[in-house]
């Protein structure tokens, strides 16, 4: 019927002929370095994923999601706009996008400075200077998740402790919020 194998485990024969030493002890140690190795990719990979931040599902939609303006009006419950227009190609909206949305990086740049030592700032207060600050420059502050995001990115670029205190209010540790010299009173 079939042949009989002549051996088993190839890879422990030909370590056993090149070392001299019992394939069964060479491929055990064999597999636990297999398995030492995988283990520390793993890790490896799950430090990654929190160190970068927890996925995100995409959420569950049966079509391509478009906001609804709030300039549109709306007759009857249904909006004004044509049921058939498209939204407008990726890269035009993209372009939107960055031509109207409030700059995180921008904001950081002129509105936090360095603190003296234990001096913080409430993450909601860093929140509401923000959208007050696109409010002035007529600029839509970005979804609350990505300021988060990239205050979470800048602070950590720069060494900023972003931490909860006593009082359950999320603070980043050695800055303070202020405006830029040219807007300053005197």
């Amino acid at each position: 019927t079939g042949t009989a194998v002549a051996n088993p485990n190839p890879l422990g024969a030909a370590l056993e002929a090149m070392l001299g030493a019992g394939a069964a002890a060479l491929t055990a140690w064999q597999q636990a370095i297999v398995a030492a190795v995988f283990e520390l990719c793993l890790v490896a990979v799950m430090v990654a994923i929190e160190l970068l931040g927890h996925w995100r599902a995409p959420p569950a939609t049966a079509g391509p999601a478009r906001p609804v303006e709030a300039s549109a009006p709306v007759v009857g419950g249904a909006s004004a706009a044509p049921a058939a227009a498209l939204p407008p190609p990726r890269k035009a909206r993209a372009k939107a996008a960055s031509t109207k949305a409030g700059s995180v990086k921008g904001f950081f740049r002129n509105y936090i400075f360095p603190a003296e030592d234990g001096e913080r700032v409430d993450i909601k207060t860093m929140v509401d200077t923000y959208r007050g600050w696109c409010a002035g420059q007529g600029l839509t502050p970005v979804k609350l998740d990505a300021f988060l995001d990239e205050i979470e990115r800048l602070c950590g670029k720069l060494g900023v402790r972003i931490e909860p205190g006593a009082d359950q209010r999320v603070y980043a540790h050695g800055v303070k919020i202020e405006a830029p010299a040219a807007v300053r009173i005197t």
